[in-house]
């Protein structure tokens, strides 16, 4: 099975396995060091945040195995564990006020991540960046989440 198929058989999956109303997409999502990765997003009715969840990682525990049906099985247990099912209020994230306080930091590679530097502010230090995330506690079950701060967020805030 190509990953193309194996992306196709995922979603026909999902979209059979979860109730409606709900969205499933898979979006590329561009990680450290060039490293671009497709992200399976799946997002129920009332929920306004959900786990991303990388196919290539589950691709390659299906070519190892080549048994479809356990994958998509680890696939929908990593879900069901992920997600949650409240309504996260992302308003604060508009101002800077609220958000500067939530601001981590993170060091990466400069060279290896040229491309994401260019779309994000950022710190040259020695052969590194800092880059700056906002931290969003969510609950003690499902854990956090992080933005990753964008040259659009810096002009949002002036």
């Amino acid at each position: 099975m190509t990953y193309e198929t194996f992306k196709e058989g995922v979603l026909n999956r999902l979209s059979a396995d979860i109730p409606d109303p709900k969205k499933i997409a898979i979006q590329p999502v561009c990680k450290n060091n060039g490293k671009c990765l497709d992200g399976l997003v799946i997002l129920e009715a009332g929920v306004n945040i959900a786990p991303t969840l990388y196919l290539n990682y589950y691709y390659e525990h299906y070519t190892g195995s080549g048994d479809f049906q356990k994958t998509y099985e680890r696939i929908l247990e990593q879900y069901k564990t992920s997600r949650t099912s409240r309504q996260i209020d992302v308003r604060f994230f508009t101002d800077f006020q609220n958000t500067g306080p939530r601001i981590v930091l993170k060091l990466i590679h400069y060279e290896k991540n040229r491309k994401l530097l260019r779309e994000i502010p950022h710190i040259r230090f020695l052969d590194l960046a800092i880059v700056f995330y906002c931290y969003i506690p969510i609950d003690a079950s499902t854990g956090n989440a992080t933005i990753l701060i964008r040259n659009t967020h810096m002009e949002m805030w002036k």
